[in-house]
């Protein structure tokens, strides 16, 4: 038995949309997880939320609050295990934590937008819970361009080891 989730972040409708690097992004997240679904003993995915007067509320904006903005992308959804929304940066919630552990997970495998934001902040909270994550960084991109996502890249091997940022 394995014990190893994949965790699949944000990959909602809204910033992918008009962006067609990052919907095919979506469509090879999907053929990954399928094909590599005997590889997990969970696959989650989370679509994060703007809650009224949150944090992202007050700083950053209004945005992520419409229901057809804050849907998962179709095939996305057709792979998931479990679906968790999150009002903050970071996918690990109260509920994906209890998949987790209810799968008996160590290693966490994350993929999805943004990798220097949600995926970063994902990362950092899964590292700080005891969990050993690894990033794909084909499967990982920023609705922000090129130059947040390598940002991104950097922060995350400095942080969690160079062998654990790679290829899926």
């Amino acid at each position: 038995m394995t014990t190893r989730a994949l965790c699949i972040v944000d990959l909602q409708l809204d910033p992918l949309r008009g962006e067609p690097r990052l919907q095919q992004l979506a469509r090879d997240v999907a053929t990954f997880a399928r094909t590599r679904r005997d590889d997990y003993a969970l696959v989650v995915a989370s679509r994060f939320r703007n809650e009224r007067r949150s944090t992202y509320d007050r700083l950053v904006g209004d945005d992520l609050r419409d229901p057809d903005d804050v849907a998962l992308h179709p095939e996305i959804e057709d792979v998931a295990d479990a679906v968790a929304e999150s009002a903050t940066y970071s996918s690990l919630t109260p509920r994906v934590q209890q998949l987790l552990v209810g799968a008996g997970v160590r290693e966490v495998h994350v993929v999805g937008i943004d990798t220097d934001q949600c995926v970063l902040a994902t990362v950092f909270a899964l590292f700080d819970a005891g969990y050993e994550p690894v990033v794909f960084d084909d499967l990982v991109d920023s609705a922000s361009g090129e130059t947040c996502h390598d940002a991104g890249l950097v922060a995350l091997r400095r942080a969690i080891g160079e062998d654990r940022v790679r290829h899926s």
